[in-house]
């Protein structure tokens, strides 16, 4: 850890009160100041940020620059704001400020007294497909405590609720600062750009670094990428696919020829989704395009090498950026200096050691072009460049695969992704491959890599195990327990790691999952959003009718852990009302499985919404699907099963799991692998 003055903070807004938590990293220290009507640190604390402004502390927070920082800029700017009262009022501006208002309020870095690390920003969970709370963090890293705040924020609080959330900020802080610990590397790595760059990288996500860094080559080569402070850009009205493929693109199989006619004769005037829709099936495999990349899997089968087979694995290294540079593609208005530059940055990350800050900020470099090519806000947006690269990046590999599928008799397809391909084939024919493989390259001037693979267990294109001859056990999607990224679902890990056992040493799944004592692998994680709400119902008399006293919400938050056991409760996702479209309304059992059941005595009339809300929970669904209704809408978390919150763990504490649970889930993925 650098030895930098970092404070991790939080802060909290009420009608009547404002708190501030911070914990200096350097001196393992804690600060509390509270601004309420029975204790006002207002003075105290304001000298104390300006001290510590002066001193160049760096504040660590959570989605701090887009909150925490406007409210504390707006106290340290104002002497006369002594009051959680004004201090609410601000709080009030940013939350009614529209979206696209917000960056208005935003403290620009050059402006603020106290400079700021975001990890919310650091590892882009502001991107809508990304985006993670501090309190899914909490559950990721396997804290004992998930707490959401136990005040209403609308709330005057009484001086024991003020006590309260000291305690809650304090528990922030410490996620926010065991988060801060998970992420050195990344803040290393900003730190040593920043320096490279000769500007602050400090809160810029992964993708941003890259661009910035190859902006910066581009503009030591003389390449202007802005004018005015604005990204110099390429618009196409529509782009001619036929003239982008090319030449050397041909095909001998009528089902390859036949995308490629498809291709050649369509215009695109919209990206998204340009390529859907357009696929080769060849042998029965498909190959399917699409603008991300070619994809295609066998499902449910598993290949062991013996002595007549073996498993090769084939990417291109680098693909797109090496696609751009032997080809001469460019964004139109960068010029072909671009691909002079892309070259030299991919020849100084071969000088760089792996997993380096400067490796990989090189690798985001190299790798994050496409994408922005794609992007209305960069200075790299051309979509004839996007186009020319996914296109001819598939139609290439199609080659290459139809190359080996025509020459080596018995060769098997297993995958095609993006950048490469796994097949199985006669150990005779690994010369045969060769001699193609490097036919391919001298045609194409890009590199082949391969991995050999003992065994490969595929369930579908995103889901599967593959085993190397050196034993490295690759995992991917509902297989793969192992440095999941922090957006992912990390519930009920034992279940992936049963399955793993089962397939890959034969392990007895039911054995396997009653001797593991991690307790944290068997937690699930439930999210609600904000407009909707978690409610627990006991499970006693769930056949009859609910009653008020049945239904419990004390312990539950809308981001909330559980285990699946043998006597709980019911958990339940009460979601905000929606238009009726009728005022009687037939009711068909269901189950909760799933499964319609068809007896005539399964079927029943509802007609208010406490009817139609008791229906739903017992297993019961409008017949038309389509209907709505005015009440609010309800559904089980994990249909048909028991559950025990676990919001905080107590040492000792034993919990009566539902092996069977989860020995069924596990069963599940091996048994689609037989």
């Amino acid at each position: 850890m650098s030895d930098k003055f970092y404070q991790i903070y939080d802060i909290e807004s009420y009608p009547n009160c404002f708190t501030f938590t911070a914990f200096n990293v350097w001196e393992n220290k804690w600060h509390v100041f509270e601004v309420s009507d029975r204790r006002n640190d207002a003075d105290l604390l304001r000298q104390w940020l300006f001290y510590w402004a002066d001193m160049g502390v760096i504040q660590v927070g959570f989605n701090n620059e887009a909150y925490d920082y406007i409210m504390i800029h707006y106290f340290m700017a104002n002497p006369a704001v002594n009051t959680g009262q004004q201090m609410r009022a601000k709080n009030d501006e940013i939350f009614n400020t529209s979206w696209d208002d917000k960056f208005k309020l935003m403290i620009w870095a050059d402006q603020r007294y106290l400079k700021q690390l975001d990890l919310f920003k650091i590892h882009h969970f502001d991107n809508v497909n990304k985006r993670v709370s501090l309190k899914v963090l909490e559950f990721v890293m396997r804290m004992d405590n998930i707490q959401e705040t136990p005040v209403s924020f609308d709330k005057n609080l009484t001086h024991e609720e003020i006590d309260m959330i000291l305690e809650y900020n304090i528990h922030d802080v410490k996620a926010t600062y065991q988060f801060f610990q998970e992420s050195q590397d990344a803040i290393t790595l900003r730190e040593t750009m920043s320096e490279k760059m000769g500007q602050d990288c400090t809160n810029y996500n992964d993708p941003k670094i890259g661009e910035k860094y190859f902006i910066n080559e581009l503009e030591k080569a003389g390449v202007q990428c802005f004018q005015e402070r604005n990204p110099l850009q390429t618009h196409r009205s529509e782009i001619n696919l036929g003239d982008v493929i090319f030449d050397y693109v041909k095909f001998e199989r009528p089902e390859f020829n036949a995308v490629l006619n498809q291709l050649k004769n369509t215009t695109v005037y919209e990206t998204k989704g340009a390529l859907s829709g357009v696929s080769a099936v060849v042998d029965g495999f498909s190959f399917d395009f699409g603008l991300g990349g070619i994809h295609g899997s066998v499902e449910g089968e598993v290949f062991h090498e013996c002595d007549d087979y073996v498993i090769y694995d084939w990417d291109v290294a680098s693909y797109y950026p090496n696609l751009s540079i032997a080809n001469r593609i460019y964004p139109a208005h960068l010029s072909e200096k671009f691909c002079d530059v892309y070259e030299d940055v991919y020849q100084q990350r071969k000088q760089h050691a792996k997993k380096t800050a400067m490796n990989l900020a090189m690798k985001l470099a190299l790798n994050g072009v496409y994408g922005k090519s794609n992007s209305e806000y960069s200075c790299f947006y051309d979509p004839n460049f996007t186009m020319a690269i996914t296109v001819n990046g598939q139609l290439l590999l199609c080659m290459l695969a139809e190359k080996l599928i025509e020459t080596i008799p018995n060769l098997t397809m297993i995958q095609i992704n993006t950048d490469g391909l796994t097949i199985k084939l006669p150990r005779t024919a690994v010369d045969m491959m060769n001699r193609i493989t490097a036919g391919w390259e001298k045609l194409t001037k890009l590199t082949l890599e391969f991995v050999q693979y003992k065994s490969m267990y595929v369930r579908d294109v995103n889901n599967y195990m593959a085993v190397g001859v050196n034993g490295y056990v690759k995992r991917n999607g509902a297989y793969n327990y192992e440095g999941l990224s922090w957006d992912k679902n990390h519930s009920a890990l034992v279940v992936k790691k049963a399955a793993n056992a089962a397939i890959l040493d034969g392990a007895n799944v039911r054995e396997f999952i009653k001797n593991h004592d991690d307790l944290y692998d068997f937690f699930y994680l439930v999210k609600a959003p904000k407009s909707a709400r978690l409610e627990t119902l006991v499970d006693e008399k769930w056949q009859n009718d609910i009653v008020a006293s049945d239904i419990k919400t004390g312990d539950t938050q809308n981001v909330s852990r559980y285990l699946i056991t043998n006597a709980g409760e019911k958990l339940i996702k009460v979601m905000k009302p929606i238009k009726r479209k009728g005022k009687t309304l037939k009711m068909v059992y269901f189950g909760w499985q799933g499964r319609k059941f068809n007896g005539c005595n399964k079927n029943l009339d509802v007609t208010t919404e406490h009817e139609y809300n008791n229906a739903l929970l017992l297993g019961y669904r409008p017949e038309d699907g389509n209907y709505t209704h005015t009440g609010e809408r309800r559904s089980e978390v994990e249909a048909g099963k028991l559950v025990t919150l676990v919001n905080t763990v107590e040492v000792g504490a034993a919990y009566d799991i539902n092996i069977e649970h989860y020995v069924e889930q596990a069963e599940k993925l091996v048994n689609a692998l037989i």
